[in-house]
């Protein structure tokens, strides 16, 4: 199953901030789950001051952490599994932990097609067999706006891969904060974003299956200990528990996910 393009565009327009959404009184909006798929929990909540919906989603994928990690990187195979992507690419690499990308989406019509100019980095904890992949919008000079093609704000979007199962499988959590721009009514946002999350995880899940995937060296040596890379910190979320929210408060076991986590 590929997921989507346009679920992937209308996923990403979750404004404001997902991660540390706080009221006036500075309490979270509580997490409502809406479906429970497949192994998948799907959960939104209301966005103050927002009329979009703010959305988490979180799996299990049958495979290591640094194959999982290989199908995330692989910008030249994501068109196999990210439905109506019409450009996939990356830009350039800063280092072999930082780069730049290039996403063009298919909208269908009556809407404009959007693309998106992003910043890439990776961090990983060692101790808790974790790496977060964190994406947030740039400008640069080797991809200018297009005409006929609006560009997409991308404020901060996340993925946590953590071990689970002593390594067989790998935890994957989504929150995602964006601003596709433009005019895309609200209503049909909050209508296609209900399936993105789950489809997403299930298009890794089939992707990491196919013949010629295999494990990034690079991320296994770094779980390990064997190269250093650099490490996740607290201060690259909104707040501690935006980044516990993911993993820390969830119990895996072989039969999936298990726990409420209502916040």
């Amino acid at each position: 199953m590929k997921t989507p393009f346009i679920l992937f565009v209308l996923g990403l327009s979750i404004s404001p901030a997902v991660f540390g959404q706080t009221s006036s009184a500075g309490l979270r909006t509580p997490w409502e789950e809406i479906s429970n798929e497949d192994g998948i929990r799907v959960f939104r909540r209301e966005m103050e001051g927002s009329p979009f919906k703010g959305l988490k989603g979180i799996g299990v994928v049958d495979a290591p952490i640094a194959k999982v990690s290989a199908v995330l990187d692989d910008t030249t195979r994501r068109m196999e599994w990210v439905a109506n992507s019409r450009d996939c690419r990356t830009l350039k690499r800063i280092n072999d932990y930082e780069r730049i990308e290039y996403n063009h989406a298919a909208v269908p019509w009556p809407f404009q097609d959007r693309d998106f100019v992003f910043h890439a980095s990776v961090a990983v904890n060692p101790e808790a067999k974790e790496i977060r992949i964190l994406m947030k919008s740039v400008e640069d000079p080797l991809m200018p706006k297009r005409s006929g093609i609006v560009r997409g704000l991308i404020h901060q979007s996340n993925y946590l891969l953590r071990e689970v199962d002593g390594g067989k499988r790998t935890l994957i959590s989504v929150e995602v904060e964006a601003d596709p721009a433009g005019e895309i009514p609200s209503w049909l946002v909050n209508t296609f974003q209900k399936g993105w999350a789950r489809q997403m995880i299930s298009g890794i899940r089939e992707q990491v299956a196919k013949p010629g995937i295999t494990e990034m060296a690079m991320v296994r040596d770094a779980l390990d200990g064997k190269i250093q890379a650099p490490r996740i910190h607290f201060a690259d979320y909104d707040s501690k528990d935006a980044f516990l929210g993911f993993a820390d408060q969830l119990i895996v076991s072989s039969s999936g996910i298990q726990r409420d986590v209502q916040q």
